[in-house]
Parts: structure tokens; C-alpha cells; sequence
């Protein structure tokens, strides 16, 4: 009888976390703007990045998008690097990330937003990160939520993160951990530059982005399971009447 109330009782049972995209497992395809995933327990994950994708860019002899440990912060897992070296503040790349689930407590973390050292001139040193990123539902805008470790270095303003302030790639200055308010099956990250700081002539700049955690949102009972139900716990009910 105890097990049929947890099954019975809305909330009783939650899903666990699980990592629903591992970039330690899961290698990206170098340089491709078009990748599907898939994971046991959540379905196919699609990515799809569009808009300025020529001015995508290589570190260290390799064409980002990428996988690679080049930006993780203090940590040794892979990461999904983007590198963007755009002519102007108006170039800007947007990736697509959609889920054959609904994913509830989605989180991932974005890592190295930052700033060059002198963002006040145009010029081959000069450069800064603008990241913007929106959940949906259905087709309904979910907003995300910026848990920043050093609001020093990043400022949050909306779905917007802001690098302000030059981070070395091996520290966590510039994390930002992002999550949202409800369950969603897809999320936007758009990527660019800062027009208020450097408008030309930015030098290459990049971000890493983490794997994905959440807890599947479950199916629904069906009313058949429902009726099954209700009518075992009649049954065990006479039972252990007779046998008090």
C-alpha cells in the first residue's frame, strides 16, 4: 500500500539528476554548425548554430565549434568552445539547442567571460563577450537564471551576461552558471560583441560551454494506470481486512 500512494501521490516520487549531455563522452564534430546527440534517457539533443558562423574561429590550430579543455575554468572536463572573431558589433553567432523531453532543474555553465585588457579603442587586442540566452516551453519564453561567481568580472542585465573584466582561462572569474525557473524543451545562446565597448577590428574571442544537467520532467499517469491502480488498492484493501 505504501508504494501505491507514492505512485499515487503527486510529488512523491521525483526524478534524480542525471547528465543529459557529457562533452567528456560526446565530441563535437570540429568546425561543424549542425550536431544531434543522443542519450539513453532524454532522446536526441539538436544543435543547430546560425548567423555570422564565418567569422567562427580557430584556437590552437583547431576550428571552433569544438570540444576541448581550452575553457573550463579550474576544472579538466571538455567543454564546448566557441571562439568569434566578428569585423563589427553587429556580427553575432546563435546556437539552437532543442530536446525530444521537456527537461526539468536544466542547467549548464558558461565559462571565460570576460574582457580584454583595454576595451576603450578599437583595435587587434581589444574584444569583450556579450552572451544572451532564453529557455522556452512550447514555444513560450522561459527566462534564465545567472547564478555569476564574480559579479566583478561579469555583469548580468536580463538574459544578458556582460565580460567586463579580463579572466585567465584557467580560473573561475568568469563562470556563469545558468538554469531556469521552470521546464523547457529548448534554449537559445547568443554570442557577440559588446557595441559599447569595441565596435571594429576585435581580436578572436571564446566561451566554453559545460554539459547539461537536469531531472526528466515525468510522463503523465494514463487513466488506464490510474483505474489499475485504484482498483489493486480496493483489492488490497478487502485483503487485509480479512485477515484483521
Amino acid at each position: 500500500m505504501a508504494v501505491l500512494a507514492a505512485v499515487l501521490t503527486p510529488g512523491a516520487a521525483k526524478a534524480a539528476s542525471f547528465n543529459v549531455l557529457d562533452w567528456n563522452k560526446n565530441t563535437w564534430t570540429t568546425g561543424s554548425t549542425s550536431q544531434t546527440f543522443s542519450s539513453t534517457d532524454f532522446g536526441n539533443i539538436n544543435f543547430n548554430i546560425t548567423g555570422d558562423t564565418s567569422k567562427l574561429a580557430s584556437f590552437g590550430g583547431k576550428k571552433t565549434p569544438s570540444t576541448s579543455k581550452t575553457l573550463n575554468g579550474s576544472g579538466s572536463d571538455n567543454t564546448l568552445h566557441l571562439q568569434f572573431d566578428p569585423t563589427d558589433e553587429k556580427q553575432s553567432v546563435t546556437m539552437k539547442t532543442s530536446f525530444a523531453k521537456t527537461l526539468s532543474g536544466f542547467n549548464f555553465t558558461i565559462y571565460d567571460i570576460d574582457a580584454s585588457d583595454d576595451t576603450t579603442k578599437p583595435g587587434d587586442s581589444a574584444w569583450n563577450d556579450l552572451v544572451s540566452i532564453q529557455g522556452f516551453y512550447k514555444g513560450k519564453a522561459i527566462n534564465p537564471i545567472f547564478n555569476v561567481t564574480n559579479p566583478g568580472n561579469v555583469t548580468a542585465s536580463g538574459n544578458t551576461l556582460n565580460g567586463i573584466k579580463s579572466v585567465n582561462n584557467e580560473q573561475d572569474g568568469g563562470n556563469v552558471k545558468v538554469s531556469f525557473g521552470s521546464a523547457i524543451d529548448s534554449f537559445t545562446l547568443n554570442f557577440k560583441q559588446d557595441a559599447s565597448l569595441v565596435k571594429t577590428n576585435t581580436d578572436s574571442h571564446g566561451i566554453g560551454i559545460s554539459g547539461f544537467e537536469a531531472a526528466a520532467v515525468p510522463e503523465p499517469m494514463t487513466m488506464g494506470g490510474t483505474m489499475l491502480a485504484l482498483g489493486l488498492g480496493g483489492y488490497f484493501k478487502k485483503k487485509l481486512g480479512k485477515k484483521a
